[in-house]
């Protein structure tokens, strides 16, 4: 006898030989009635049955890697894209190979309808060969400009196919392409939620209880998620991984949540979101292109170095307990420690800063604030007398015109200063205010 059974039943106008690819996959039920199935084989009478659909469609997962369209607005740099739809043969066995779908994808990542770096994009498409000539991608950019890139390529039914995608002021260029076996499992499971393979293998390799082994890592087996929550420390750097190990994201951190010690260092991460990562203590970030650094919900974090970087801002009003901070080399304009109270370590060297109010921070011992736009500083508020790093000279005006820094010490603060610290490089141009300051304020 022979047996065919195929799924969705009742939508999409599917049946053994036909099926329309759904347009509207945004949500999960709407992307697993896009998940066309069939099956046909032969029982004899005394057989069990035992039927094993086979999916009809290909897995697409497009990744937003790099955007070199940029939008300035009120002086930030805005990347984003929205409006982004993928595009397939409308109907299953090329019934008409000249329709195509235009389909308004899954994900899980966008913020208020708009994609920015690692925002990942589902759809389920109906195999076919290529089609040079119609559209695969479109989508805004950063301005509001739709782009598209062209040329369907040709898929095999059970595959997934993860293409990184930059997106430029007028084109969208495919970065890398990832295919992988996907005749069973989830639907979006291959895009999330580590998008960086080199990243996964880091965090497989950190596993210290031998239950994450391959790729892909399963975020839903209870034993994998347990051992993911029991990573501490994480090196990625790229002084400890061969050079081409270097990894472009970290999305999927946000599952070590008892993450103390991260080191990405040298590296090419363009965001770094750690709002999971509530017991991270320790965080070195320098030498990636990071514009975007969250790190508003770690109340435990004690060191962070995230200099040489493209940031424009930092929020540090959340970290309490933050002993040492550097973010020289970016592009930082204001910086507000007032809430950082056992800051010991500060250096914010070749920034834009304008001003800086210490009066909050008695701990510290070293500043490092040379050449920024910094017209006058105290350094009185610090208790410190003697054996302190205070470097602040070397100031501009506009970013290339020297000018003056006004730095105010306490009587006691003059000695070490004259001794030690007045004839460096890096204090140039420093004029002196000395006042007199009872130590226990």
């Amino acid at each position: 006898m022979n047996f065919k059974a195929y799924y969705p039943v009742g939508k999409n106008d599917a049946s053994m030989t036909s099926f329309t690819i759904p347009y509207n996959q945004s949500d999960l039920s709407s992307i697993v009635a896009a998940d066309y199935m069939t099956a046909d084989t032969t029982i004899t009478k005394n057989d069990n049955i035992n039927i094993s659909l086979r999916r009809q469609t290909a897995l697409v997962n497009v990744i937003i890697s790099e955007i070199t369209a940029v939008k300035t607005v009120n002086g930030e740099n805005i990347r984003q894209v929205s409006n982004v739809y993928i595009y397939s043969p409308k109907r299953y066995l090329n019934i008409s190979p000249s329709s195509t779908q235009c389909i308004t994808p899954y994900t899980s990542t966008e913020k208020d309808g708009y994609g920015t770096f690692d925002t990942c994009y589902s759809a389920l498409i109906l195999p076919s060969d290529a089609q040079e000539d119609k559209t695969f991608i479109k989508l805004k950019n950063s301005f509001g400009a739709n782009i598209d890139f062209k040329n369907i390529p040709k898929m095999e039914a059970g595959y997934s196919y993860t293409y990184r995608i930059q997106v430029n002021d007028y084109t969208i260029n495919i970065l890398s392409t990832e295919k992988k076996k996907w005749s069973t499992g989830n639907i979006i499971s291959p895009c999330c939620p580590f998008y960086d393979k080199n990243f996964e293998a880091a965090i497989i390799d950190a596993d210290e209880s031998d239950a994450l082994t391959t790729s892909p890592i399963d975020v839903t087996d209870p034993d994998q998620l347990a051992a993911l929550h029991a990573i501490s420390e994480l090196n990625i750097s790229t002084n400890s991984w061969p050079e081409d190990y270097s990894i472009n994201s970290a999305h999927g951190i946000e599952y070590l949540t008892g993450l103390t010690d991260f080191n990405c260092n040298i590296n090419g991460i363009n965001r770094l979101d750690l709002s999971k990562n509530t017991k991270l203590v320790n965080l070195n970030c320098i030498l990636n292109n990071i514009c975007k650094l969250n790190i508003s919900n770690c109340p435990n974090l004690k060191n962070l170095d995230c200099g040489d970087t493209a940031l424009k801002e930092l929020d540090i009003s959340h970290n309490p307990k933050l002993e040492s901070l550097t973010c020289a080399f970016t592009r930082i304009s204001e910086i507000d420690v007032s809430k950082n109270t056992e800051l010991t370590f500060l250096n914010i060297s070749y920034n834009r800063i304008k001003t800086l109010n210490l009066s909050n921070n008695k701990k510290l011992t070293n500043v490092l604030c040379f050449n920024n736009m910094l017209s006058d500083l105290d350094f009185s508020y610090a208790s410190i007398s003697n054996n302190y790093y205070l470097y602040c000279g070397n100031q501009t005006s506009d970013g290339s015109t020297p000018q003056n820094l006004t730095l105010t010490l306490r009587a006691d603060q003059l000695e070490y200063w004259n001794s030690s610290l007045s004839g460096d490089h890096n204090n140039l141009n420093v004029v002196l205010t000395i006042i007199v300051k009872n130590l226990f304020f």
